[in-house]
């Protein structure tokens, strides 16, 4: 997990991520893969919204989620409402990613960090969050 975040969601962190490349062993992991329809799904089954007993249930209420979104409401599941990492979390990832930085690579210029600060920004913002399912269940388009 500690890899994937370096790797894929930090890009300009190269060094902590070639320097955690070598500390595990490598196995293959999906990284593009989007449940947000699933997640739906299930939290609507919890909540009693819809029944779900089988994988043909949940695959039909995934397709009827993914097509009110992007047909009926015309969003993508990037408009769900999110919900992010607290202030002093990213702040905590912020300095552990700087300082590794810092301690495997040469990364000293002022132009090179703030290119790392504003990756890690944006992506504080979009990858680091997840979808709020009460806030989608409980929105009158969802009703």
């Amino acid at each position: 997990l500690v890899e994937r975040f370096y790797c894929d969601v930090i890009p300009n962190a190269p060094n902590t991520c070639r320097k955690l490349k070598v500390m595990k062993v490598k196995k293959p992991v999906n990284t593009s893969l989007n449940r947000v329809y699933q997640e739906l799904a299930y939290a609507a089954h919890r909540r009693g919204l819809i029944n779900i007993q089988s994988k043909n249930d949940a695959t039909v209420a995934e397709s009827s989620i993914r097509r009110y979104q992007g047909e009926d409401l015309n969003h993508t599941s990037g408009e769900f409402p999110h919900r992010c990492l607290p202030k002093r979390i990213l702040d905590e990832i912020w300095n552990i990613t700087l300082q590794a930085e810092k301690e495997f690579g040469d990364i000293v210029d002022d132009s090179a960090i703030q290119t790392l600060k504003d990756d890690f920004d944006k992506y504080s913002n979009t990858r680091l969050c997840e979808v709020d399912l009460e806030a989608v269940l409980l929105s009158p388009r969802w009703a």
